[in-house]
């Protein structure tokens, strides 16, 4: 037997649960300044009513408004509005809108989890393009006079649109235009860079040292904003400027030294001087120069040489010949540059410093051997060399004493050292005060026979032997303090201007200024920066006496192009010092250094460059490819670029593709003919879905969709596109069909996929309406339009998708713009007499624009005449009178005007007289020709109150001009009539006869004291006018009192 035990389900708890549906905006996508009208639909989804509650609306965090709203009951629905309005320093973009309900907790509900709902409302702005320059920079940073700078300005479209055309960009230094060019459109985001190059003049005064400023100028062919066709959101950013300095360089040319060939020249030598120039400046020269040379006073020649560069040296040779007319002894050697004589003619170049353009020194000059007729010198029996007698020993002092010197004999101490190591034979020391003889060198090491000089009368010297040993000993003492002093004098090398690869030779001129030999053989070395580049040992040198040491460089072709310098050290096989030798008399001047500019020749050889998907392996197309900044190309369907680079060096290689991350490599170029290079590039995109619906969350096929302004694909049937965009990157999507709105937003795209809805708003046909609320004369008040007045016209233009643009003409000439929807006041004038037309136009913000026109013809008289209608009361009682007139006058300046006057006088009102009226059918009237300035015409009525109550008296002026159209003013004066005290009743008064003023009191002017009418006289015309009614208001007074 089974028992089913059946227990019943416990009844739900009734209770209510408020929820909010949705958030309407009245507009999808609003712009700044606008108003928008936030729905918010909430509803009681639970099974009980509730009691009332608050709803709570925030944008973007911010509480905006709040609203009590009433009860609902089980399943009812409701909605509420709010209103916001968006400033104009809301950004744009998307923007959260929340709506919460019953925050407080004050209803009790089933589920509290479904009282807030948030939306995005996306705020777009006019799409204008946004130009400017973001940067300028130079190189060289610190020109100079005579450099090159290449200024590249970096510009930038920061708006939200292209440009929608070219553009022009100029460059400025201080006042002066250096640069313009037409550059290509520029897409919102993007960025390009302008080069361009400027001289520094030297020969230009405004561009010497200091300070300098230079400008660019976006949508600009000048300054001035000449040629600024593109309309941007900003137009007060297209320049911008940076300071810089110049500083002046010149040219420094200086004779650095003066070589002689022979050293010491005889009288008949042919001297070849070798002058050794060289620019210490900054600058070249800039074009040829000269070069002179002069012995003592007299010009030896001239050279145009030509232009030298910063560090460049150079060499002149100029000859000449040692005329016999030139005496023995010293003589002095000028070199001047950039002259072609000592007088500076012909001086071009302007130099940093013009005080070292010249160079001196001196040498001597000996006169040429004779031989005796038949009578062989002493030396050429002699193995050994002969030295002359001293110059200084005056002639008649004592005689040598001719004799041969033996060869076996001890040499004597003498300071004269033989010219090798072949020389055996020693030296004959002169009888004199022991200072040595100048020393006369053998023309070639085969000479084993010496030269002796000949003294001042002609006839040759010959060699002296001393007299006895202790005689050299006794005059050696003098010259104890006397030694060698080795210098290097000069390095030259050959090629002036080397390049890489080449082979220098140096030559190190080196030399003996001293008074003594150097004894001994002694090493020369040579350095070029800190490493030394060779070393040799050389023979001793006599003083006086010069050599040569030559040293080669290879410049390889690693070598980096620039300065090197280039240091020779004499006795000394290293420049520590190592292997000194000689004692010297100066040890202080055993360097010298020169520069040397190494020019790099650089080659080039084949860089290979393949790019492949990191993931897949694949090669991929269309990689830019970057090397060193510069863009050489794209890869081919094998994802392969061949490019040339400059061997021996390291290269940067950078790729960037659209669908992949960018990469970059640093490439060692060797000397191989072809380096390859392999990279490996990340994918940067995923998948992102696209759906694009109506107003009604329909789907959109066919609709257009655009990602950054390039047209990516159509929706499909479900209205969805499938897309692959960067990841980390926000993107402005926009999506376009016939007969709907377009519609943008921006999109972040994050790491991974995502599904993103876009709304079409159906397009409205429409265009906009514009409607005329009122026109207004500002004037005189009379409600006419006449020459001189101001027109004041209020009207309204709306339309759905927005207003773009309103522009107000009047006669084709612009008035007032406007570009949003709403009611608008505009004012213009003043005006001209004869007929205008005021154009309204109105365009809206659809795609397809759509326009309208309101055209409203206007018509405006001359100047019409003066108008008074006054009357002496507004309240009286029944029974009593009141006096009105009607007064009108031409104004001076106008034209003649035909005028009638016409008072209506209303019922429950009598007229008991009239002045200068005609009556008929209830009205009094009076017609006159005015002239311009003519005196002013009235017309009186004296009105009786019968019937209590208020009573309009109404009065019409109505006047034309020659045979013009009538034009007529209209005014109404308002009767107040009481209930009288009077125990009479008006409708048993008799009726009152009309009458006139002189008719009572006899003739007006009688009655008018003299000083009233003399001073009527007097006034103009509207106090004129002010005065008869004062006499009609006494006249009326005079009637009630009789």
């Amino acid at each position: 037997m089974m028992l089913f035990l059946c227990i019943p389900a416990a009844a739900a708890e009734e209770q209510a649960d408020l929820t909010v549906l949705g958030i309407v905006p009245d507009i999808s996508e609003p712009q700044r300044g606008d108003d928008v009208v936030f729905t918010v639909e909430y509803a009681n989804v639970g099974n009980l009513s509730n009691e009332s509650f608050v709803i709570f609306l925030f944008v973007d965090g911010t509480l905006e408004g709040q609203m009590d709203v009433f009860p609902l009951d089980a399943g009812e629905g409701a909605s509420v509005d709010f209103f916001f309005h968006i400033g104009e320093d809301m950004e744009i973009g998307e923007h959260s809108v929340i709506a919460v309900i019953d925050a407080s907790g004050q209803v009790s509900e089933t589920d509290e989890s479904n009282n807030d709902f948030e939306d995005y409302l996306f705020v777009s702005g006019i799409e204008k393009p946004d130009l400017f320059v973001e940067e300028i920079v130079w190189m060289p940073e610190f020109p100079k006079t005579g450099d090159e700078v290449t200024f590249s300005v970096m510009y930038d479209n920061q708006g939200t649109r292209n440009a929608g055309n070219g553009f022009g960009i100029c460059l400025y230094v201080d006042d002066s235009q250096v640069a313009y060019e037409w550059v290509d459109d520029l897409q919102p985001g993007e960025s390009s860079v302008y080069v361009c190059s400027w001289t520094v003049d030297p020969d230009v005064p405004d561009v010497l040292e200091g300070e300098h400023t230079v400008a660019a100028s976006i949508d600009m062919e000048d300054e001035n904003g000449d040629s600024g066709g593109i309309e941007e959101s900003d137009e007060t950013n297209n320049n911008f400027s940076k300071t810089f300095q110049v500083s002046e360089e010149l040219p420094d040319l200086i004779i650095k030294d003066i070589s002689l060939d022979p050293v010491s020249p005889k009288t008949g030598d042919e001297v070849t001087f070798s002058v050794a120039y060289s620019n210490q400046g900054a600058l070249s020269a800039g074009g040829d120069f000269y070069i002179c040379l002069y012995v003592d006073d007299f010009p030896v020649g001239s050279e145009l040489v030509g232009d030298l560069q910063p560090v460049e040296s150079g060499v002149c040779e100029l000859s000449w010949t040692v005329d016999r007319e030139v005496g023995e002894g010293e003589h002095t050697f000028t070199a001047y540059i950039d002259m072609e004589d000592r007088d500076g003619y012909s001086a071009y170049v302007e130099e940093s410093d013009e005080a070292n353009n010249k160079f001196t020194e001196t040498f001597q000059v000996s006169e040429g051997n004779s031989e005796s007729d038949g009578e062989p010198e002493s030396e050429e029996e002699s193995e050994s060399d002969g030295e002359p007698e001293s110059e200084e020993e005056p002639e008649g002092e004592e005689e040598p004493e001719n004799e041969k010197e033996p060869e076996g004999e001890e040499e004597p101490e003498s300071e004269v050292e033989p010219e090798s190591e072949s020389e055996s034979e020693g030296e004959v020391e002169p009888e004199n005060d022991g200072k040595p003889e100048s020393k006369v060198e053998p023309e070639s090491e085969n000479e084993s026979e010496g030269e002796v000089e000949p003294e001042s009368d002609g006839k040759p010297e010959s060699k002296v032997e001393p007299e006895s040993e202790e005689k050299p000993e006794s005059e050696e003492e003098p010259g104890i303090d006397e030694g060698p002093d080795l210098v290097i004098e000069e390095i030259t090398w050959d090629p002036a201007s080397p390049k890489t690869e080449d082979e220098v030779t140096f030559s190190v001129r080196y030399g003996n200024q001293g008074s003594l030999s150097s004894g001994k053989d002694f090493y020369i070395c040579l350095y070029v920066d800190d490493s030394r580049l060779g070393y040799e040992k050389v023979p001793a040198l006599l003083a006086g006496e010069k050599a040569v040491y030559e040293c080669s460089w290879k410049l390889d072709r690693d070598l980096e192009g620039g300065s090197y310098q280039v240091t020779a050290y004499i006795d000394m096989k290293d420049k520590a010092g190592y292997s000194e030798y000689v004692e010297e008399e100066s040890e202080a001047n055993n360097d010298f250094s020169g520069t040397v500019q190494v020019e790099k020749i650089r080659s080039s050889g084949k860089l290979d460059i393949s790019v492949a998907d990191e993931s897949t392996g694949e090669p991929v197309e269309g990689v830019e490819v970057y090397l060193d900044n510069t863009f050489i190309g794209s890869t081919d369907l094998e994802g392969f670029i061949r490019s040339e680079a400059t061997q021996g060096e390291t290269h940067i290689v950078n790729v960037l593709h659209p669908d992949y991350f960018e990469s970059m490599k640093e490439v060692e170029m060797g000397y191989d003919e072809v380096t390859g290079v392999k990279m490996k590039i990340v994918c940067a995109k995923v998948p992102l879905t696209l759906n694009v619906e109506d107003s009604f969350g329909q789907p959109v096929s066919n609709a257009e969709v655009f990602i950054g302004n390039n047209f990516t694909g159509s929706t499909d049937l479900e209205g969805v596109l499938e897309v692959r965009l960067r990841q980390e990157s926000d993107v402005l999507v926009r999506v376009e069909k016939g007969a709907y709105y377009p519609t943008e937003g921006h999109i972040h795209v994050g790491d991974r996929g995502d599904f993103y809805t876009l709304a079409l708003k159906q397009e409205d046909p429409r265009a906009p309406t514009i409607e005329v609320s009122g026109i207004s004369e500002l004037g005189d008040g009379d409600s006419i339009l006449e020459d001189g007045e101001e027109l004041e016209l209020d009207f309204f233009v709306r339309d759905e998708s927005g207003i773009k643009t309103v522009r107000v003409e009047i006669d084709g000439t612009l008035i007032d713009t406007f570009h949003e929807e709403g009611a608008y006041k505009t004012v213009m004038g003043p005006l001209s007499a004869g007929e205008h037309l005021i154009d309204i136009e109105a365009s809206d913000l659809d795609e397809n624009e759509h326009k309208n026109h309101k055209e409203i013809p206007l018509e405006v008289s001359d100047k019409g005449p003066s108008v008074a209608f006054q009357c002496t009361k507004k309240e009286l009682n029944v029974g009593e009178t009141a006096v009105f007139d009607l007064g009108v006058m031409n104004p001076l300046g106008g034209k003649t005007m035909n005028v009638q006057l016409v008072v209506r006088p209303p019922s429950g009102v009598s007229v008991s007289g009239s002045y200068f009226v005609s009556s008929g059918g209830g009205m009094y009237q009076a017609e006159y020709t005015l002239e311009p300035g003519s005196e002013v015409r009235t017309i009186s009525l004296e009105m009786i109150g019968n019937e209590v109550g208020k009573h309009d008296v109404e009065a019409d002026v109505f006047y034309s001009f020659e045979e013009d159209k009538t034009y007529s003013q209209h005014d109404t004066l308002s009767l107040d009539i009481k209930a009288s005290d009077s125990p009479f009743s008006s409708k048993d008064r008799e009726p009152v006869e009309s009458f006139t003023p002189e008719s009572i009191l006899g003739p007006v002017e009688d009655f008018i004291p003299e000083s009233v009418k003399s001073f009527i006289s007097e006034a103009p015309v509207f106090t004129g006018l002010v005065f008869i009614f004062v006499v009609l208001l006494l006249l009326s007074f005079s009637r009630r009192k009789g």
